[in-house]
């Protein structure tokens, strides 16, 4: 029997576009020639990707820790990202599949409204016609139950209603922990023991025979 659904939940890094705070983090230390720990740089975006710090106090601080002007520091990131961010293969698929069909879908993402901002920016798709729900805004990130419980809000749909698309087993865990139906792609992990179903193209999501999309 298949299982009714009535909308997705995408992550957005990894999923539908290349990129994350680790190759950031890379190619910043790469192109600019500085030092900066990676451990410092890690604790800094945990604290700005839960909005714990504003993105200003974010770039001050690795700014000092680095002995360079905040605003250097803010234009360089934004270059690092537009160059580093792309569609992933069958992204652009997907959307228009899902624009087309008429389910509905909310991106949800551990990240930061300001680089979510430039990716969208870059890659032509701020008009994006569904909603985006960024742990720095709402303050919580994945797994906490309560990044999916809003995103669900944002549908106006129950977990239960949901399937959860995304490529770290601690997310899709969480998602299948409120009551998602959760499927994991490989990426930042390439296993999850938590899934439901597991996919290896992105394009397989646009033909999953053991559900059905409803409005």
């Amino acid at each position: 029997m298949r299982r009714v659904v009535r909308g997705l939940i995408l992550d957005l890094f990894g999923v539908l576009v290349s990129g994350n705070p680790r190759i950031f983090y890379e190619e910043l230390i790469l192109t600019s020639s500085i030092v900066l720990d990676n451990r410092v740089w890690r604790n800094l975006y945990a604290k700005a990707s839960s909005g714990d710090i504003d993105y200003k106090t974010f770039v001050e601080d690795i700014a000092v820790q680095i002995s360079l002007l905040p605003d250097e520091i803010e234009g360089r990131l934004e270059d690092v990202i537009s160059k580093n961010v792309s569609i992933i293969n069958s992204g652009d698929a997907l959307l228009s599949h899902l624009e087309e069909t008429g389910v509905p879908f909310v991106i949800l993402t551990n990240s930061i409204s300001e680089w979510v901002e430039i990716t969208l920016e870059k890659l032509n798709i701020l008009g994006l016609a569904s909603p985006i729900v960024i742990s720095s805004a709402i303050r919580v990130r994945k797994p906490r139950p309560r990044a999916y419980m809003l995103a669900a809000e944002a549908l106006g749909r129950t977990a239960q209603d949901l399937v959860y698309l995304g490529d770290e087993d601690e997310d899709v865990r969480g998602a299948k922990d409120v009551g998602m139906y959760s499927v994991f792609i490989a990426g930042e992990d390439e296993v999850s023991l938590s899934c439901d179903y597991q996919i290896s193209n992105l394009s397989e999501i646009m033909d999953l025979s053991f559900v059905r999309f409803e409005p």
